[in-house]
């Protein structure tokens, strides 16, 4: 039930909301969480996951004959790749029920980028250049191997498509 959820996180301040929120995303799915998965939750990290999950939210999404075949979860967000577009899920609110998808044909990237982290600025990003869009879309990372992987992906997907 919504009103409990949200009235749990009415009691809790910011950093134990997002502590409770780490939590429970840690320990969804079918296998309880590793310690790894855990502290990557918690330090929002992106990881891999696997496809064949993400196939009932995205059934009203994709077009006839196009399929996921890649996907990355950060935090709550997900970074998802099909054959023909780049798709950015945005959890929203404290619940994550209010969901925006963003799906970007790899046609109308003009540039991507990547900026890996530093001594003191620990988050990493990838900023992508959309055709008709003032400015850029960026992803961000913490200081994680992940991100040239989706790096790599981006390019594989952009070159195809160019």
């Amino acid at each position: 039930m919504p009103g409990i959820e949200e009235a749990a996180f009415r009691g809790m301040n910011e950093m134990h909301a997002f502590l409770f929120r780490a939590l429970r995303h840690a320990g969804a799915g079918p296998e309880p969480p590793t310690v790894m998965g855990l502290f990557s939750a918690l330090l929002g990290n992106a990881s891999e996951i696997d496809t064949s999950s993400l196939e009932e939210e995205f059934s009203r999404l994709l077009i006839k004959d196009e399929t996921i075949q890649h996907a990355y979860k950060l935090f709550r967000d997900l970074i998802v790749f099909t054959e023909h577009r780049l798709f950015l899920v945005d959890k929203q609110g404290l619940t994550g029920r209010k969901t925006s998808y963003t799906a970007i044909p790899y046609r109308s990237i003009n540039t991507y980028s990547v900026e890996t982290a530093g001594h003191f600025d620990l988050d990493a990003e990838i900023s992508i250049s959309i055709k008709g869009r003032p400015n850029p879309i960026t992803l961000e990372f913490k200081r994680d191997a992940q991100i040239f992987d989706v790096y790599r992906l981006l390019g594989h997907y952009v070159a195809a498509h160019g």
